[in-house]
């Protein structure tokens, strides 16, 4: 339920809500639209207008009100005035005078029962002032239409009542819309109606479409020709707009905008409005889905007023396969004299401003307010024509804004009477917006870049105080081009988990920092002590958008529960130093996601990070993303190199999105690792441990054997694993494959063995076993031990390279004849065989 408070003289006109109308000291009318209920009118307003006939409706009296009904909906509540003429209400049919007196409420002259809503036919009706819409054709001929206080509409087509091709907008055409809200089509084609004739007369209707069926009537759409016109449409195709009143609607649907349109208001006009259905544009200045739209202040720019545009309604894509979004190229030439230009716009705006070359030299503008703006700003922070750096004041609003301060600020003079005071401010409201600032001059600089995930970068700045407010959300700020924070800046990050650049905080500037959570360590090129980071700021975690740099990168005295997340590819040669204040517990995420999908095939994306901590246990995570799955050996491949000499155990997870992770961990102390996640994981340990369990591991595993300690064991997961061979391992979970002579390996586990062939088909008469397709089996009482048994496997295995496969006591065994040393490694569990060949270009073994 919404309330509506009318100004003097106001005409309501299609109210659709149901709410409270307050009317004011005047003569205000509300008008309905035919599905409108609940509305509650008060005693201001002088005259109601409803859609249908009296015979439409039921009426009641409660009190001094008059409740309407149509089909058993209250549609009004009308408080009636007490005067001569009553409150007048028009229907369909006519008007009639509602009034209120002691001795009852009459509509029309006819009472009006208060017990339930009844019909009521109205005695006295003016039946030429009513609501009934009428459709007026016009004619090739001159026509004069004056239209009922209804809601009229008037068609100008391209054809005459006999279906001839014809002009019907036509001199000494005389169309009057009278009361109501009314409606004029004007119809194009490639001959008919493309102008408006000097000696027509159009007035008083209020929306007027000029609907193109080819290219777009030249010079019909001048808004001076239609006298009380509010909405000026251009359909399907459109051209220039002049003499655009304030407060009139310069309307685009359905149109392309590619080629960019012209928006001329009067002189006199302060603002202009446009509004836009459905326009595309196919690119401009380099913007595949860029339409444009010119404004200018009027026919003569030197008393121009133009201070402000307003864009209401949707665009959408020329190209739907770009991924560029729709945008405005909003170029708006301001009016003589302007210091302060607003825009209010609801679609995704490239915004351009043009000083008028009328202006004095000291009236530059100033300000820049898109604050009442839902649709996103990019803004460069210059005006064309204006002084360099005059622009101190860029306000946004709602949108993910892009804008860029540029402003020459200035202290005052003390010499002097006159206030040389400019100071830079831009605020930008909620949105994800991006924010970089390029002030030069002594004065101040102040961002607000209020709620919504925002990016500040400092670029170059004065001698003034810097102020940054981040606000709310996940915010991020920068400094590049040599840029510094100074000790007497303010930077606060707000609510959120907020990010600071590690390369430009010291000892001196700490004190500038506040709520920041998160910490960049790209560039750090120095020794950081963690602790000077507490004071103002709560340490959550360190990142890494890039190399860390040449110098040794190094953080000291890192607190207990705070992480490293890599998002940026980094220099694997380049490490950073990450040392706990107390050795525990980290976890290290490489978390460098592609960001747009590639235009071609490549064979080389890769997200590379290197990090050496003195933490008890690592917990190494992969969640790099890419879009298209892997086209060569090294695309899609991330490698993350970790150096903890105190570590004990490690926990990996490989995650990510259609990736290869690969882990190379070095550390003498490491004893247990544990594996999990869905991508394809090699895993490189520079020392020997005593298990790894990757039983939670879907995705596939490439690992050599002589990580593990002789006698250590490996647990598999259900990816297609790859193990290279060491003597005295134990393998759990060692999936087999379904027959002899493999193509390729799909669904089974491998082991990589130099030189490995299958076993020849042979068994000496009394030998105790028999061999076939690799398969070992004992005859007779079989071996009384596993050394008997690995006994009977060497000699069957009679040259180097043989390789087969033997069951003993519910586990199998894969024997390699070697030339120096033979190979056993256990399969544990693994029972059922029928063989073991060899696949693929690498003799990977596997069994059956």
């Amino acid at each position: 339920m919404a309330d509506l408070y009318l100004s003097s003289g106001d005409n309501l006109t299609g109210v659709t809500f149901g709410g409270n109308v307050f009317g004011a000291a005047g003569t205000e009318t509300v008008t309905y639209t035919n599905n409108a209920t609940g509305i509650v009118v008060d005693q201001n307003v002088e005259q109601v207008r409803l859609a249908g006939a009296t015979s439409s409706y039921t009426f009641q009296q409660a009190g001094n009100q008059l409740l309407v009904f149509s089909s058993g909906a209250q549609v009004a509540r009308i408080t009636l005035q007490n005067d001569t003429n009553g409150t007048l209400i028009s229907f369909a049919n006519g008007t009639v005078e509602a009034k209120v007196s002691a001795s009852g409420l009459t509509l029309g002259g006819t009472t009006v029962p208060s017990t339930a809503a009844s019909p009521v036919v109205p005695t006295t009706i003016d039946s030429s002032s009513g609501t009934a819409v009428q459709t007026l054709t016009l004619t090739p001929g001159p026509d004069t239409f004056v239209a009922t206080n209804g809601d009229d509409v008037f068609n100008a087509l391209t054809v005459s009542a006999a279906g001839d091709e014809a002009n019907t907008l036509s001199d000494f055409d005389d169309l009057d819309g009278g009361a109501g809200s009314d409606t004029l089509n004007i119809f194009t084609d490639a001959n008919n109606n493309r102008t408006l004739p000097s000696t027509a007369s159009i007035q008083n209707i209020e929306t007027v479409n000029i609907i193109n069926t080819t290219p777009a009537a030249a010079n019909i759409a001048d808004a001076s020709k239609f006298v009380g016109v509010e909405e000026l449409w251009q359909i399907n195709a459109a051209n220039n707009v002049t003499n655009l009143s304030e407060g009139t609607v310069a309307g685009f649907r359905n149109a392309d905008l590619s080629a960019g349109l012209n928006v001329q208001a009067t002189d006199v006009a302060t603002s202009v409005s446009i509004a836009l259905d459905n326009t595309r544009g196919t690119g401009i200045f380099g913007g595949p889905n860029d339409q444009l739209i010119v404004v200018n202040g009027g026919p003569t720019s030197a008393t121009s007023s133009l201070n402000s545009v307003s864009v209401s309604g949707t665009i959408v894509k020329g190209d739907e396969t770009d991924a560029d979004e729709a945008s405005l190229i909003l170029v708006a030439n301001a009016g003589a004299n302007v210091e302060t230009f607003s825009v209010n716009t609801a679609v995704e705006t490239i915004l351009v401003v043009n000083e008028n070359a009328a202006s004095a030299a000291s009236a530059d503008i100033r300000t820049i307010d898109a604050s009442a703006s839902a649709g996103s700003i990019f803004f460069d922070g210059t005006v064309g024509g204006g002084t360099a750096g005059s622009v101190a004041t860029i306000k946004t609003g709602a949108g993910d804004d892009i804008v860029e301060l540029v402003t020459a600020t200035a202290v005052d003079a003390s010499a002097t009477s006159v206030d040389e005071t400019v100071s830079a401010t831009v605020s930008t409201a909620a949105g994800a917006d991006d924010i970089l600032i390029n002030t030069t001059g002594a004065g101040t600089t102040t961002v607000d870049a209020g709620d919504g995930d925002d990016v500040v970068t400092l670029n170059s700045r004065g001698d003034g105080k810097l102020t940054i407010n981040l606000g709310a959300d996940v915010d991020t700020f920068n400094v590049t081009g040599g840029a510094t924070v100074n000790a007497g800046d303010t930077i606060d990050a707000g609510a959120g988990s907020d990010t600071l650049l590690l390369n430009i905080v010291g000892a001196a500037n700490i004190g500038a920092f506040s709520n920041f959570e998160v910490f960049d360590a790209v560039g750090l090129n120095k020794e950081l002590d963690v602790n000077i980071l507490a004071t103002n700021n709560t340490v959550t975690e360190f990142v890494a958008s890039g190399d860390v740099g040449a110098t040794q990168a190094q953080l000291s005295n890192v607190g207990a529960n705070v992480g490293y997340r890599v998002t940026g590819d980094t220099n694997v040669v380049n490490d950073l130093v990450f040392n706990q204040a107390t050795p525990g517990a980290l976890t290290v995420t490489l978390d460098i996601d592609e960001l747009t999908a590639p235009s071609a095939a490549t064979t080389a994306a890769n997200r590379d990070a290197s990090v050496t901590t003195n933490a008890t246990s690592v917990n190494a995570v992969f969640d790099s993303a890419f879009f298209d799955a892997a086209t060569g050996a090294t695309d899609n491949a991330t490698n993350l190199q970790i150096n903890a000499g105190a570590a004990t155990t490690l926990s990996v997870v490989s995650g990510g999105a259609n990736a290869t992770n690969d882990l190379d961990f070095t550390g003498a102390s490491l004893t247990n690792v544990t594996v999990s996640g869905a991508q394809a994981l090699n895993l490189d340990l520079s020392n020997q441990v005593t298990s790894v369990n990757a039983s939670a591991l879907t995705g596939n595993l490439a690992f050599d054997l002589a990580n593990l300690a002789a006698g250590g064991s490996i647990t598999l997961g259900s990816g297609d694993d790859v193990l290279a061979a060491a003597n005295d391992r134990s393998i759990v979970g060692f999936e087999k494959g379904t027959a002899e002579d493999a193509a390729a390996q799909s669904g089974f586990d491998v082991i990589t063995l130099a030189s490995a062939v299958q076993a020849d088909d042979a068994a000496p008469a009394g030998s105790g076993y028999e061999l076939e397709n690799g398969l070992l089996t004992f005859t007779g009482a079989g071996p009384a031990t596993l050394a008997e048994a690995r006994s009977l496997a060497n000699t069957a295995a009679d040259a180097v390279g043989e390789t087969l496969v033997f069951e003993y006591l519910g586990d199998s065994y894969v024997f390699s004849q070697g030339a120096v040393t033979d190979t056993v490694i256990e399969l544990s569990g693994v029972t059922g065989l029928t063989g073991l060949d060899t696949v693929g270009a690498n003799t990977n073994v596997y069994v059956f």
